[in-house]
């Protein structure tokens, strides 16, 4: 563990860690107390572009660069190698382009040469709307052989629900074969989302793993509530006080940050300070589960997301609308902070750093091959409801699913009004981060 915490984080483990972010975050100016406690105890963690602030410049953890046209490539291009550089991950829409996979090959190739050495790349998200010209290109541009494009998501964007039925056939066949493209449904993004300031253009797109949507040249720092944490436990389960006084108390730390952050363009500065956009989600979910003896895909586990989604968000607002009174809200409100506060996040880096076996809000994987897409799905939409910008999800399926089959959630998905979705069935992608072969492996060494 020693040895992750240095690769990973320049430090030795994880109470130096802590103490080196919160004082970097406060620079000693108050009570570093409150915020120190929540994350020594892991009931709170940050994203790790926060975590190595104090050796690293401190960035944001994603951006939105927003349509990408000919005329603004180049440019677009040079900012986005700068904003890889710090590690940050970048939504592109490629709908203003006359050759959208062109324009991405030739984007993937500039982020292939990016050496962030001891840290990992953040990935990207590239969208196409479903009315461009090249969508069939777009759609068929990642093959199960494909390496050049492995370090972007692609998504096709649709704002209706009525859908050409041979595009969305080639889309649900393509998902079945690579697991990629996903769909995002934009009307809902906008319809059931946050706040969003017209003035600040069109939503488009969103953040690699879908968890936020934002206007171009807005960024977002996220952090994530550990439902698993033995500090947030009050006879065998969530201390309901405690866990509100962990999201206001998370909720400031992370507005705190917003002024802390280094910016590579003038423009998305004066955005990010105008919106203030932060995303607090949460995390070990699945464990969290099991320890108070629910299953996963059981109604009473659905109800309970539910609540939770609502409950902090509705802790998170108070909390913004009451540093609004103390330092101002943000240029599109007369009561908040922040334009928006709670997303769900994959917390794929993060969760290495806990007990916890499960990402995010996802099942354990041995389990989700298990469940119908429906499970999955359901999951999503459950805590949808509470959450103001977007829910992190992959629909995890076993490899005997049929095109048939993810037609089917692809069509369920928008039942469900959930924003965005993407398929993966088991086996699909040539390198496979995580298999049921490894963890039997795992299990027996």
């Amino acid at each position: 563990m020693q040895e992750y915490y240095q690769k990973r984080y320049l430090c030795t483990d994880w109470d130096t860690l802590s103490e080196r972010v919160v004082k970097n975050i406060l620079n000693n100016e108050e009570n570093n107390e409150p915020y120190l406690e929540i994350i020594k105890h892991k009931a709170f963690i940050p994203a790790g572009n926060t975590l190595t602030t104090g050796v690293k410049p401190l960035t944001p953890n994603c951006s939105i660069l927003g349509t990408l046209t000919e005329e603004n490539f180049d440019t677009m291009l040079e900012l986005s190698k700068f904003l890889w550089n710090q590690s940050t991950g970048i939504g592109f829409d490629l709908s203003g382009l006359k050759d959208p996979v062109e324009k991405l090959r030739i984007l993937s190739i500039a982020n292939d040469l990016i050496d962030l050495k001891h840290r990992p790349k953040r990935g990207n998200m590239a969208v196409l709307n479903i009315n461009h010209p090249q969508i069939k290109e777009f759609i068929c541009c990642k093959t199960t052989t494909t390496t050049d494009l492995y370090n972007f998501n692609i998504s096709v964007t649709i704002d209706e629900e009525v859908l050409d039925e041979n595009i969305f056939n080639l889309i649900a066949k393509q998902a079945w074969m690579t697991g990629d493209p996903g769909l995002i449904f934009l009307k809902n993004a906008k319809t059931y989302g946050p706040d969003f300031a017209e003035e600040l253009g069109q939503i488009t797109t969103c953040v690699p793993c879908g968890e936020q949507f934002m206007h171009t040249f807005e960024t977002c720092n996220l952090g994530s509530i550990n439902l698993n944490s033995n500090y947030l436990m009050e006879k065998g389960s969530l201390d309901f006080q405690k866990l509100s006084k962990t999201i206001e108390i998370s909720i400031e730390f992370m507005d705190k940050i917003i002024d802390k952050l280094e910016f590579p363009d003038q423009y998305m500065k004066k955005v990010s300070l105008q919106t203030r956009r932060i995303g607090l989600g949460v995390m070990g979910w699945a464990d969290y589960l099991q320890r108070i003896g629910l299953k996963y895909d059981s109604s009473e586990a659905l109800n309970l997301a539910e609540m939770l989604s609502k409950f902090i968000t509705d802790c998170s607002l108070k909390k913004s609308a009451s540093l609004a009174e103390k330092y101002g809200c943000h240029k599109y409100s007369k009561i908040y902070r922040n334009i928006s506060l709670t997303c769900i996040a994959p917390t794929g880096g993060i969760t290495g750093l806990t007990e916890n076996k499960g990402y995010g809000i996802e099942p354990f994987f041995n389990e989700a091959l298990k469940f119908n897409y429906k499970v999955h799905i359901n999951m999503q939409a459950a805590w949808q409801c509470g959450i103001q910008n977007a829910v992190s999800k992959t629909i995890n399926l076993p490899s005997n699913t049929t095109v048939e089959d993810v037609m089917n959630a692809f069509k369920y998905a928008m039942k469900m009004k959930v924003k965005g979705i993407t398929i993966y069935r088991d086996g699909s992608k040539l390198f496979q981060p995580i298999s049921l072969d490894m963890l039997c492996n795992e299990c027996l060494e």
